[in-house]
């Protein structure tokens, strides 16, 4: 089904508690949208709204406008980005409501009430849906009970129940009191917590401005209509912006908790732990919050190597990196920091943008030195700039041996990972160019971008980074490889990816679930007939705001694993074609390679009640190697499955390389 992302931006004063969503016209048209048509909100979580469309001004912006309660449903907020589609509800059989954070005593017939109110609305489990029961109260309820599941629209036909009042657990005066001066220590003010959140939840602007109301009045108003963990969040999502993200949104959940005397989840013990790492005691943290930005886990330099006079400083000074910061010196080379949050560890990257110019030629090799990972950069209309590339590889081939070294263990390197990046929008040098040079170079990825494109470059920093800590985590005793091989995992947000990477290359098992954020390399070394063998496994994120990368992650694997999760509340998901897209995605950009199918997570599910023919044909139709049953959590199939697709690299290639 088509499916546009758009980004999220508050509701007009007009639109809020009406349901109803905006969007461009445009977006209506590719989508086959009418007004008043049903869509469905792929957020944080589902939800189901009404569209309407954009006010001129808004046209063209690819925005969507949503109102706070509607974001609350779909677990996003201002900035975010949103997938949507167009729907068709299923009449609702029976629905169960329960009142959220208020007593409902014995008012006649309110189930019939409720029941008015709601014909022809649209709903999924776990939304929160606003009813007016007269006399100026308007009560929130919640879905916790629907049938049949998925989206649907209460009819004259459906049986409503509502069932217990759901309890909201307000804070103690105590905690409170803590999370006020916590607050204020971080110079996070009364006004900060009522940012981005509508009128319809203050009544009145004067309100806050009044001396008398402090940030404690404030934060129990917004726990009237909104949980705890939707407030730890807010002000964590606050506090990671206003530091310039030098702390993590789940560093800053776990010490909200840490400070409300909230008991941790294991991941929350993990965040804090990596916080006092860096600073001596929990109250330094508390007293010099803005310090944490000093304190790294990892520092490296990358150098920037291309194009032509400055376009490389015009890259560097846009968006994620602070401009003003030193033009290109004397010496040939300008230096720009930057800090990525990679994992939970906070790295720093020294940037070293090398000029091109001809009278600093003798220069470049010096300046390669100690570097931990590179970027090549050319212009896609300047067919000299890719030219220059060969060249810079050379220096820099020559300066490093494409290695960094870890000085506390002798005899060890690391490989060095380098992005090929064609910048700009230009059509003098094509994609299949710039693909075919990173081939023949054995570049780690290649990758366009525009030249305002902020968060591709971000993207390429963070994913350089992401494989320099792989590398750097995973030194080579100084001893050469037969082969080398770069296998891409790839699956749908949730499937499993990274955790069956870790459990074959380290035999771990973590219950939490880490985001992949672009890709991650894990690098692992396997004896086999007495050659060693060099294996770069690729996670691929398989969110959506990653697929204008897929094509180059993809870029000159050898192999690919699909994976797809067996969980129960993924049994109704087209599983046939999301396998099908990864699979053209992967004969679209690397041919016909090997590539097994795995089904993860059989340990949540009953074998005897999954039809597995379907996916067994689809591998059987396009001669995959193969279809495995794994579970992370017990091992089961994980070596088997990895190790059919290693072998039969080795088989095709060990024959070939001497």
């Amino acid at each position: 089904m088509d499916q546009i992302i758009l980004r999220i931006h508050k509701a007009k004063s007009r639109d809020i508690r009406r349901n109803i969503i905006r969007i461009d016209s445009d977006v209506m048209k590719k989508l086959s949208i009418q007004h008043k048509d049903f869509i469905k909100l792929n957020g944080e979580k589902e939800s189901v709204s009404v569209a309407m469309r954009n006010d001129p001004s808004d046209e063209g912006l690819g925005i969507i406008r949503m109102d706070s309660r509607l974001r609350k449903n779909t677990g996003t907020i201002i900035n975010d980005t949103i997938e949507i589609q167009k729907v068709t509800p299923q009449p609702a059989q029976k629905v169960t409501l329960a009142p959220v954070n208020i007593e409902l005593r014995k008012i006649p017939r309110v189930e019939s009430i409720v029941k008015r109110e709601l014909t022809n609305y649209p709903i999924t489990v776990d939304d929160l849906v606003f009813i007016s029961l007269g006399s100026g109260r308007d009560v929130t309820f919640k879905v916790i009970d629907l049938s049949p599941r998925g989206v649907c629209i209460i009819s004259q036909d459906t049986t409503l129940r509502i069932s217990q009042t759901i309890k909201i657990d307000f804070l103690t005066d105590a905690q409170l009191k803590n999370l006020e001066k916590f607050l204020k220590k971080c110079d996070y003010s009364k006004e900060n917590l009522v940012t981005d959140i509508e009128q319809e939840m203050i009544v009145d602007d004067a309100w806050i401005r009044d001396p008398k109301v402090k940030t404690i009045h404030i934060i129990e108003y917004l726990l009237k209509e909104n949980d705890l963990d939707w407030l730890i969040s807010k002000i964590a999502h606050d506090l990671y912006n206003k530091y310039e993200k030098t702390i993590s949104k789940g560093q800053a959940e776990a010490i909200l908790k840490r400070v409300l005397d909230i008991k941790l989840s294991s991941t929350g013990r993990t965040q804090l732990y990596e916080l006092r790492k860096k600073i001596r005691r929990y109250e330094s943290f508390l007293a010099h919050f803005s310090d944490l930005a000093k304190i790294y886990d990892f520092i490296f330099k990358v150098v920037i190597l291309g194009l032509k006079s400055e376009q490389a400083t015009e890259l560097l000074l846009m968006p994620p990196i602070p401009g003003g910061e030193g033009q290109r010196d004397t010496m040939g080379v300008g230096f720009y920091p930057k800090t990525i949050d990679i994992s939970d560890k906070k790295v720093k990257l020294q940037l070293w943008d090398i000029s091109s110019e001809m009278r600093w030629r003798s220069y470049i090799q010096s300046y390669c030195k100690g570097a931990s990972g590179a970027i090549l950069v050319y212009d896609k209309s300047d067919p000299d700039s890719i030219n220059l590339i060969k060249d810079f590889y050379s220096m820099l081939k020559e300066a490093t041996d494409l290695k960094f070294n870890r000085p506390e263990m002798k005899d060890t390197y690391s490989h060095m990972p380098i992005f090929l990046v064609g910048l700009g929008e230009g059509k003098n040098i094509t994609t299949e160019q710039g693909k075919s040079l990173a081939m023949k170079l054995n570049i780690s990825a290649y990758i366009e971008i525009s030249e305002t494109d902020s968060e591709g470059f971000e993207n390429v920093l963070s994913s350089l980074s992401q494989g320099i800590i792989t590398n750097y985590q995973n030194p080579v005793k100084k001893y050469p490889y037969k082969l080398r091989f770069k296998i891409a995992v790839v699956g749908d947000t949730r499937a499993g990816t990274s955790s069956l990477i870790s459990r074959y290359t380290k035999n771990i098992f973590k219950k939490d679930y880490v985001k992949t954020i672009g890709a991650q390399y894990s690098v692992f070394d396997k004896e086999i007939e007495g050659d060693i063998v060099r294996l770069l496994f690729w996670d691929i994120a398989g969110g959506k705001k990653f697929h204008f990368l897929h094509q180059d992650f993809f870029n000159n694997s050898g192999a690919a694993i699909i994976v797809y999760s067996l969980r129960e509340d993924d049994q109704e998901r087209d599983i046939i074609t999301q396998i099908s897209d990864w699979h053209e995605q992967i004969k679209r950009t690397c041919g016909d390679i090997p590539i097994i199918i795995i089904a993860n997570k059989a340990d949540l599910i009953d074998e005897n009640n999954i039809d597995f023919s379907k996916v067994q044909e689809f591998a059987e139709k396009n001669n995959l190697l193969g279809y495995y049953l794994t579970s992370v959590k017990t091992s089961q199939g994980v070596k088997e499955a990895f190790e059919t697709i290693i072998d039969a690299l080795y088989n095709e290639y060990s024959s070939i390389v001497e």
